[in-house]
């Protein structure tokens, strides 16, 4: 991740090639502003699983959820989400940036 000025972080995942610029709220940042700089990568550990069969075939998926962190380890700015499907075991299928309401910024299949 990288602050690119103007209440915006870039995201690159360069594993998988997922791109995205995450937008801030200026409201969360109001006398902070100085600290935006300091945005540098991080993205927790795994902190939450969701089963659910997604698409109704009977087989649950796997939705892994990381926090992606801001200015500091609280400030949560957007969750990654990785989906594992049943193949030959559960293998990640699809890789999602969401923001902090649950809305999906970008998505790519890995």
């Amino acid at each position: 991740m990288e602050y690119l000025g103007d209440y915006r972080v870039g995201f690159e995942d360069w594993k998988t090639g997922l791109k995205h610029t995450i937008l801030l709220d200026e409201s969360m940042y109001k006398g902070n502003e100085a600290l935006l700089e300091n945005i540098d990568t991080w993205v927790d550990p795994i902190s939450e699983y969701k089963v659910v069969d997604k698409d109704n075939n009977g087989v649950c998926e796997v939705t892994s959820i990381q926090r992606v962190t801001g200015i500091a380890h609280v400030d949560t700015i957007a969750r990654l989400q990785t989906t594992y499907r049943m193949g030959r075991g559960y293998q990640p299928s699809t890789i999602t940036l969401v923001d902090i309401n649950g809305k999906v910024l970008a998505e790519k299949k890995i």
